[in-house]
């Protein structure tokens, strides 16, 4: 089975994700950054069951999702989303001492969490959340492009086959999205297979190259 594409591109998705956070929240360092989205994640967690919280996580990337669970406590029973006024006074208390988080640490955190994952699958998990939950982590945008997914995956490729002139068979990679079809070697029909120079243009979804990369 594959490894889980968040896994193993945890530290790109992760680099991307404070950044817009800080952005949105004009802070100067990665480090003021998480100490507001880790905030923002705990005064949401108060208000959902662990069920709930569970729902919730399994959409985050892997590192929202980690800082997300961390240090729950499940015996305590969930408390109802208040006013943006209440919620933002609350996340500036979660550590009092830190007198950096913004009044826009709910809305930035909002922004960078969609920017991070695909936007139906967040609204999928909402849709089952107590009332307050869309709201909380609704977006205004002028251009809905802005919350669109930033890191996407690579398009996955098949192996196909081809014949050549009934001698034997192209193996290729065709690309699921763009449907580019680059060929790799040749196979002869008793299996035996001969090295053989690109005959065609494989995509090269980390350069760039893909025409229409997916999510």
């Amino acid at each position: 089975m594959p490894m889980a594409w968040t896994y193993r591109h945890a530290s790109k998705e992760w680099r991307a994700f404070p950044g817009d956070a800080k952005q949105g929240m004009s802070l100067e360092s990665d480090n003021m950054a998480y100490t507001a989205i880790d905030a923002v994640l705990q005064v949401v967690r108060r208000r959902l069951t662990a069920r709930q919280a569970l729902d919730f996580a399994t959409v985050l990337p892997s590192v929202p999702r980690a800082i997300f669970v961390g240090g729950r406590d499940v015996t305590r029973a969930p408390v109802p989303f208040a006013g943006r006024a209440v919620l933002i006074a609350e996340v500036k208390r979660v550590r009092v001492n830190h007198k950096l988080t913004p009044d826009t640490a709910i809305e930035a955190t909002a922004r960078a969490i969609r920017r991070a994952m695909r936007g139906r699958d967040l609204d999928r998990v909402l849709a089952r959340l107590p009332e307050g939950a869309g709201a909380f982590w609704h977006v205004e945008a002028d251009d809905p492009a802005d919350l669109e997914q930033r890191i996407i995956r690579a398009p996955r490729c098949t192996t196909v086959r081809r014949p050549i002139d009934g001698s034997g068979a192209i193996v290729a990679k065709r690309c699921r999205t763009c449907h580019r079809l680059g060929h790799l070697r040749t196979q002869a029909p008793g299996g035996d297979r001969n090295r053989a120079a690109p005959t065609g243009p494989l995509c090269s979804p980390k350069n760039g190259d893909c025409r229409s990369p997916s999510s």
